[in-house]
């Protein structure tokens, strides 16, 4: 795993909370961060000038800079996986599995799925991954930070 550009030294060495192994800690994280949240939102309506809120802020910065951290490796490390053609049918399938479905057709689904190669699974599960991070840095209030991640990626790929 590598290091963000002009990051501390001290932020190679943190495990990438999105890997296979940590998905239930992942989820803990984003569910740790609504709370999160909350909190601050309970803070700003009823106490305003409470320490309490000061520390949530900051506590929001830090995860903050994680989740940015998180996309931007999940970006880079998923750039060759995550082509027009993938992302579309990786579209396809989230519309797909949301919708109304008989099960005839959720059967064909799945049968249909067995057939999907392991870089197609691989490419859905960095698409869910970006997803869920940037749709909870946008509710935060940190959605520049993804969409500035989006364009570095983008820069790094043109070259």
């Amino acid at each position: 795993m590598g290091c963000l550009p002009n990051s501390d030294s001290h932020y190679c060495n943190i495990t990438n909370l999105f890997a296979a192994d940590n998905r239930h800690e992942a989820k803990q994280y984003l569910n740790s961060i609504r709370e999160l949240q909350t909190a601050m939102q309970y803070y700003i309506s009823h106490e305003p000038t409470s320490e309490n809120l000061a520390l949530a802020q900051n506590l929001m910065q830090i995860a903050m800079k994680r989740l940015e951290r998180e996309f931007y490796i999940i970006l880079r490390s998923n750039r060759q996986h995550l082509d027009p053609e993938s992302v579309s049918r990786a579209s396809r399938s989230s519309i797909s599995e949301f919708g109304d479905e008989s099960e005839e057709e959720e059967e064909e689904s799945r049968a249909g799925e067995d057939s999907i190669s392991e870089v197609e699974l691989f490419s859905m599960s960095a698409m869910e991954d970006l997803k869920a991070i940037s749709e909870c840095m946008i509710s935060a209030g940190y959605g520049k930070e993804c969409i500035k991640d989006i364009q570095e990626h983008s820069k790094i790929d043109c070259r």
